[in-house]
């Protein structure tokens, strides 16, 4: 599956739901996400490469559940992977999700990560049924906080 928006500053963005195949290649050999998958892997895409490996042991143990699925941020104009974005499990039974989002340092600032933001919340709402939607940020992270903000979190 993948939707096209067109961001604050006219950049398009590709969000791709990620297989395991994707995952186990950023993970093992990022180098070769291009040459495989047309896209060039930019530094920073993840901050934390012990989450992505839970993430992809989570897509091999239950196939079937997409809320465990990593979400590609694609800039096809320049054949980058510039983050990833997803959620942190189901929906709970209160019909509440929680979304976490990343954005490779050299391209924040261009309003992608409130743009993924904004798109998984819809993710949310329309494809899993989610009433509420919840985000955590480091209290010090004040440019995590005003993306949150932007798109219509309260902090």
């Amino acid at each position: 599956m993948t939707d096209v928006h067109r961001t604050d500053d006219s950049s398009i963005l590709e969000f791709r739901i990620a297989t395991a195949d994707q995952i186990a290649v950023l993970i093992n050999a990022p180098e070769l996400f291009k040459k495989q998958y047309g896209f060039t892997a930019q530094p920073g895409y993840i901050e934390d490469i012990h989450a992505l490996k839970l993430f992809h042991s989570l897509m091999i143990a239950y196939p079937n559940v997409l809320a465990y699925c990593p979400i590609l941020i694609l800039l096809p104009a320049e054949a980058s992977l510039v983050g990833l974005c997803g959620f942190l499990g189901p929906v709970d039974e209160e019909g509440s999700i929680e979304i976490g989002y990343g954005i490779s340092t050299e391209f924040r600032g261009r309003g992608f990560a409130v743009d993924a933001v904004r798109y998984l919340v819809q993710f949310a709402k329309e494809g899993f049924g989610a009433r509420i939607v919840t985000a955590f940020t480091d209290p010090h992270n004040k440019t995590s906080e005003r993306v949150l903000q932007k798109a219509g979190f309260t902090c």
